[in-house]
Formats: C-alpha cells, structure tokens, sequence
C-alpha cells in the first residue's frame, strides 16, 4: 500500500497525472435518486466535480474512487484494540505513519479476514478453533470461516480485545479502489464527471452491511462538503468507433446504461447525424427507467433508438436478449451495415445471455452454422465492432 498524497486543485503549470497514490479531491456537486420511492432499488445520478482538476477523460473510461468504510464499521472496530483512536501506527507495507482511526478508515479492508489476521489472533488467545483454522491443512475449512465473516464480525465471533493496534492494522489487505463507469460526456458536461450508483446491503453473521463504495458516495459523503478522492482509468477495449457515422448498437441493463449515456452524449453533441440503438431492462417501467426524459427527448429528435425490458412488469420476465431475438432482422442488418456492438453491465448472466442471443441471431438471419457464428463473432471482437465492459 503507497501513501496516499491528497490534491485539492493542480497547482503545478504542468498537467497532473492522478492515480491511486495521488488522487485528485472532488465533491459530490449534485446526488438524485433515480429510482421511485416504492421501487425495490435505489439508484443515485451522482456529479462530481472536477472544477480545477485539468482531468480529461473519455467516453468509456472509469472513475476509480478511493471510499471511506462506514463511521459505525469503522467504530465496531476500534472498539477492539488497545489505545486511543489517535494512537500513531506505523504501516510496514507503505512504510507511512497514520492515526489508528485515520487508518481503519481509508485505507483497510475491514470486509476481508486475513489468514496473518488469523494468525496474530491466535497468539493473543487459547482458542481451539483458531488452532485449527490456521492449520495449513485445513484450508477448505479456514475459506470457509473467512467467506463467513468479516473483521467485527472476526473479532466478536472470538471474542478478543485490547489487541495491539499496530499489529492488528499490518494484518489487514488494503482497502481497493471501486470502479464506476464514466455516465457523461465531457464535452457537454467539461467540468463534472456523472457516475450511477446501485446501493446494495447484506448480512454477515447476522450484522447488517452496505456495499463500501456506494454506501460513501450515496450516504457519506454531503453535497459540497465532503472529500471524494478519486483517479480516472482509461478503458482501451471500451469506445466509441472514430468514424460517426458508423452505427452503434448498444445493450445495457441495469448501472451498465452508464457507459452509454456517455456514448450517446457524445455522439448527440457533434453536428452530423448519428445511428444509435440502446437496449435497456430493469425491473419496473414506472419505477426504475433511468434517464427516461433524457432518452426520449434524443429520440424524438430522432437521434436515438430505445428497445427497453422491465422484467417484473408482466408475469414472465422479460429481459434484454429477448427484445434482441424480438429484432434479430434489424440487428443482422445493421450488423451488415457496419454497425459496432457494446455490451455493459452483469458478467455472471446478462453478458452471457446477450452473447447468446447475437449467436442466435448470426446463425438464424445470416444463415450460419453454430461453428460459423462463433467465428463471426469472434472475427467481430478481433475488429473491435464487438465489445464489452463487464463486472
């Protein structure tokens, strides 16, 4: 772990280059919950601000935010160790000196138990089970506890306490930055950059948690005053064809209509006339179509095509790749045409579902064998015109 060097404007003449070690301080400009008050999500358009910053990013790119874990995560940690919350501990990975409370709450992972955490609380303790756990042999069992548990839920489960701060904080993985893709075009929008943002919780042995990066920039973090440090990384298997006037078909449930508002931002904002399709889904039409205005003012001006899927607006659910199959003449023929295909979003189910369905189409509108297919969607990888951005 480097130390991290915090930057609240480029005061250099030459331009900054930020990163994890030296990340860029923004603010949260402007938060709106996307989703209706009785949805079963809760969605945030997020603006940062980069005013001062010289940042300039693209369309595909991802904001890389370095979050804060939760003050009541933070404080059920604290109050296991030994010292006061100041106390200055000495980081043997990054060789830098924090406050203990500084520390638990920037830069450590609090979700991962280490096994060198394991270890150390073995040494603090008689307890048979800690015995066993750290036995090389019985690694399946010790996966088994850490997949269970997180550092509070760790330290309660064993009940041990007073540890030495900075033993107990040299254990610890780092904390990680989280990715959100870049949801604005900078030319429309050159001081700011948009992200959107799913909230999500779960329980870890009976304790409640929200997801870290979300649970920062959806709730932490107050608009104007908090510090939301952050760098952009550049996506070089993820863009925009540099000829406009080549089609884009774009497929995008869920947070993946992110990196496509980018797009579509951008290919609205030049002057020529521009073939866009976007594919959307989520759960419910009245509750949950983000953007839906802004979408549709773009298709009135006939500047957008919009194909959406809300799965829990009929009995059988209805998702992206069945609209696909639904238009599977019109997709072969802008295919044909030279159309560029994108894909963002799901990686376990909805990457793999569209995948098929382009399968699908390519054998039953292009007169293709299974074999062939694949070789066509492959040859469309290799050309660029099939990409995806995947999590």
């Amino acid at each position: 772990m480097s130390t991290i060097i915090y930057n609240k404007t480029a005061k250099s003449k030459e331009k900054p280059v930020y990163n994890h070690s030296f990340p860029f301080i923004a603010r949260v400009k402007k938060r709106v919950l996307l989703n209706k008050s009785s949805s079963t999500k809760k969605t945030f358009h997020i603006e940062l601000d980069l005013k001062g910053s010289q940042i300039s990013f693209k369309e595909g790119d991802a904001v890389a935010i370095l979050p804060k874990n939760p003050k009541k995560f933070v404080d059920e940690t604290l109050a296991y160790l030994a010292g006061e919350n100041d106390t200055e501990i000495r980081h043997e990975r990054s060789d830098a000196s924090y406050p203990l409370e500084e520390f638990v709450t920037k830069h450590a992972n609090l979700l991962k138990v280490t096994p060198k955490l394991l270890k150390l609380l073995d040494k603090e303790s008689s307890n048979q089970e800690l015995k066993e756990l750290i036995k090389d042999e019985n690694k399946t069992l010790r996966k088994e506890f850490v997949n269970a548990h997180d550092i509070t839920t760790c330290l309660k489960h064993f009940k041990i306490s007073n540890i030495d701060p900075e033993l107990f904080c040299n254990t610890l993985s780092p904390q990680l930055p989280r990715f959100y893709s870049v949801a604005s075009s900078q030319k429309l929008h050159p001081d700011v950059v948009h992200i959107l943002v799913a909230t999500f919780s779960y329980e870890k042995q009976s304790e409640l948690r929200e997801g870290i990066g979300s649970d920062f920039l959806c709730y932490q973090t107050k608009e104007s005053e908090c510090e939301v440090p952050l760098y952009f990384q550049s996506n070089h298997n993820f863009f925009l064809p540099e000829d406009r006037s080549t089609p884009v078909i774009m497929i995008g449930p869920g947070t993946g209509v992110a990196a496509f508002r980018s797009f579509i931002q951008e290919r609205v904002s030049c002057k020529e006339k521009t073939s866009n399709w976007l594919f959307f889904g989520e759960r419910n039409k009245d509750l949950d179509y983000y953007y839906e205005e802004e979408f549709n003012s773009y298709v009135e001006k006939g500047l957008l095509r919009i194909d959406a899927a809300f799965s829990r607006d009929q009995k059988e659910k209805i998702y992206v790749q069945h609209l696909m199959l639904k238009h599977s003449k019109e997709i072969m023929q802008w295919i044909t045409d030279g159309a560029c295909l994108y894909v963002c979003g799901d990686a376990r189910h909805m990457a793999k579902d569209v995948n098929l369905a382009l399968l699908q189409i390519l054998q039953t509108e292009g007169n293709l064998n299974e074999e062939e297919a694949k070789k066509k969607l492959l040859a469309l990888r290799k050309e660029k015109r099939y990409q995806t951005d995947v999590y």
